[in-house]
């Protein structure tokens, strides 16, 4: 009696998720495979396939690009046997560039004081430090949104003073200059 077994087809690959920061980054994925297969690289410009010639013929050799933008990107990867389609696949997430962007960063006022509205672009949480008491936030507990309002207190000394409104999260901040004569 003669035994014979078939080789179950099989591509494995040491990583099937990737998350990357927003700076970028270079890596390796080692492929474990007993057939021959083919890398399917996403249609972006952010991932690259290194090409080496080094001895490593299973060892993916990847380049993320830097993430300017202010949102997640993500894109696949596809190791594929294109004889019998056994495959797997390596999802790379790469996070989004955080920010907190305020147009303008100094605003004058005259000694009345006044009211001040400064609309924040944001794609992280904040929260916001005033460096002087005459300096007040006016905002409201209504629905969330992106426009803070300020009051400026009457200037009744005879003194020009300067104050700060700082919009911070975690190493991210922009500060705004408050003058008032």
């Amino acid at each position: 009696i003669r035994v014979y077994q078939s080789q179950t087809n099989a591509i494995i690959i040491s990583e099937k998720e990737k998350t990357i920061s927003p700076s970028g980054e270079t890596f390796d994925v080692e492929i474990r495979a007993n057939v021959s297969f083919d890398v399917i690289m996403p249609d972006v410009d952010w991932v690259q396939k290194i090409e080496t010639k080094a001895l490593t013929p299973n060892t993916l050799h990847l380049c993320v690009k830097t993430n300017d933008s202010y949102d997640n990107r993500s894109c696949t990867i596809i190791i594929r046997d294109s004889d019998t389609n056994v495959e797997d696949r390596l999802s790379i997430l790469q996070l989004q560039k955080d920010a907190i962007v305020i147009a303008q960063n100094e605003y004058n006022f005259t000694s009345d004081g006044g009211t001040l509205q400064i609309d924040v672009a944001h794609n992280v949480e904040y929260d916001i430090e005033i460096s002087a008491d005459w300096i007040a936030s006016a905002d409201t507990k209504g629905l969330n949104n992106t426009a803070h309002n300020f009051i400026i207190n009457k200037n009744s000394t005879y003194d020009s003073r300067e104050g700060k409104i700082t919009f911070k999260s975690g190493a991210i901040s922009q500060e705004i200059l408050i003058k008032q004569s």
